[in-house]
């Protein structure tokens, strides 16, 4: 799913659950993004933790909400 981010036609929100891994990143404590689901990434080998990592820093620079105009109707996408 993270590889999503690097198609072009793909746009994303920073989600809780990716807030929680740049979290556990900064802070060297990733006991909340373990209770929430975070443990997958320690099933990855090495190069695919790190091309984890790499995926999910891009989160840094995401928007929490998005919100896009179809036929004068205003959806948000968020969080």
């Amino acid at each position: 799913m993270l590889r999503l981010l690097n198609q072009p036609w793909f746009t994303s929100v920073k989600g809780n659950h990716e807030a929680m891994a740049l979290d556990a990143f900064e802070t060297g404590d990733g006991n909340m993004w373990l209770a929430s689901g975070g443990d997958w990434f320690f099933d990855l080998n090495d190069s695919e933790q790190q091309e984890a990592i790499d995926l999910l820093l891009k989160f840094h620079h995401l928007p929490h909400i998005i919100e896009i105009i179809n036929d004068n109707i205003k959806y948000a996408i968020a969080r």
